[in-house]
């Protein structure tokens, strides 16, 4: 008989010799224990392959709707769409007289402050990338306000790849080094409990005026820390994430502000406000993608001294690399942002997607057979080693003995091996008792 999973599964989970019913050893045979894990191994090497082909098959079928959906063409649509409609907008946006942020920080000492951001023209982020040969043809002159150190690159677009790679390092738009002395110094040790999680330090007021609109914003603070679970031991993440674990397992997180990005726009009135891009979300103005939250604020993770009293020691931070810039909401920027989720990338074409859905699709195929054909054949070959066994045994209709070897009955019944039904022996001829002689 050949060797099946099932047979091979109850064998080599035999420990050891087995007793036998006359008590002595029964020992799994070296033979059978090789060919049960070959058949184990083959049955393993099956299913990896019946996976892979299953697996090629979803992804294929993915990739085909995703060719259907036409996103990169329909992004590099909207996108063009923008550039088109962008000189208008920027010329509203170099329309404004003056544009100033005021500061008023919560901090001992402080006093109001204010800066003046200058307008500057900026070359389209796409140019001179892979994603630009893409977007012939949609290039433009971004126009912004600006107070503070540029940043090397601008916001999410670190995940553009330059043609060529420059040596040189991307000149500053500004002559000055930053808006020093603009937000005092802050001291992590100075901070107030929010909540269980989140601490908060030098609370700031901070108010834009864009010619004769003021527009406040929410009390912001200059240093927080924000706590979250770690476990102990070697899952214990909290000194990469540069932070200082407390009792309970706290792992706090100390950041200060860095920066400040808003979109702008011109209301029914002719004066300018806030612009969220996420109807609802009315904190999303910001320059940052994150997830399609658009934050305006963003913090940066400062390493802090070991810890005294569940406190840093020592910690003053200064903010004389503090940027402030002012964009406006039709900068084709942030539709690029928007329909790459903030990857700045926009896919691949319908085509490129059909090429992969086949490739992946015959590939699937492939793998998929082999396995199939397999089980067919070991299927067909268990099925004709049992029909050979129940003609061999003399079975019939569902494994029963029968009575008679052939259709005449003439001889009896077989068991295992063939010997003679033990039920049967010694009762050759014997015959039914006469009922009168039993009553009597």
């Amino acid at each position: 008989r050949p060797l099946g999973l099932k047979h091979c599964t109850a064998l080599l989970s035999r420990a050891g010799p087995q007793p036998s019913l006359k008590g002595r050893p029964r020992p799994l045979g070296a033979s059978a224990a090789a060919g049960c894990r070959d058949v184990m191994l083959t049955f393993l090497v099956q299913l990896s392959f019946f996976c892979l082909g299953l697996a090629g098959i979803i992804v294929s079928v993915v990739s085909f709707v995703l060719a259907g959906q036409r996103k990169l063409e329909r992004g590099i649509e909207e996108y063009a769409r923008a550039v088109r409609a962008w000189p208008a907008a920027s010329a509203q946006l170099q329309s404004a007289s003056s544009v100033a942020l005021h500061a008023d920080a919560d901090v001992a000492g402080a006093s109001p402050s204010k800066v003046e951001l200058k307008g500057l023209s900026e070359s389209d982020p796409f140019r001179g990338t892979k994603e630009g040969e893409i977007l012939q043809g949609s290039a433009y002159q971004a126009f912004l306000f600006r107070a503070g150190l540029a940043p090397e690159l601008p916001l999410a677009w670190t995940t553009l790849k330059p043609l060529e790679p420059s040596a040189t390092p991307r000149p500053s738009t500004l002559d000055e080094p930053g808006p020093e002395g603009f937000l005092p110094e802050a001291n992590f040790s100075r901070m107030e409990a929010l909540s269980d999680m989140a601490r908060w330090g030098a609370n700031t007021t901070l108010t834009l005026m864009i010619g004769g609109s003021r527009i406040e914003f929410e009390v912001a603070p200059l240093v927080r820390s924000v706590a979250h679970f770690e476990p102990g031991g070697v899952y214990d993440r909290c000194p990469d994430l540069g932070g200082w674990e407390t009792s309970g397992q706290k792992c706090w997180v100390y950041e200060r502000l860095k920066a400040l990005c808003v979109q702008v726009a011109v209301d029914a009135s002719g004066g300018w406000r806030l612009a969220p891009r996420v109807p609802g979300l009315n904190g999303s103005y910001g320059c940052s993608y994150q997830g399609g939250s658009w934050q305006a604020l963003t913090y940066e993770k400062v390493a802090v001294g070991p810890p005294h009293l569940d406190r840093p020691t020592n910690e003053t931070v200064a903010f004389d690399d503090f940027s402030v810039e002012v964009r406006s909401a039709a900068d084709p920027l942030f539709t690029a942002l928007e329909w790459t989720y903030g990857t700045m990338s926009f896919g691949w074409s319908q085509a490129d997607e059909d090429i992969l859905g086949i490739v992946l699709m015959v590939l699937g195929c492939v793998f998929i057979v082999q396995p199939c054909v397999q089980f067919g054949w070991r299927f067909r070959k268990r099925q004709e080693h049992m029909r050979k066994a129940a003609d061999h045994y003399g079975l019939r209709g569902g494994g029963r003995l029968s009575a008679s070897g052939g259709a005449g009955g003439g001889s009896p019944a077989r068991w295992r091996g063939g010997a003679p039904d033990p039920e049967r022996v010694g009762m050759r001829d014997a015959a039914d008792p006469d009922p009168e002689e039993v009553a009597s």
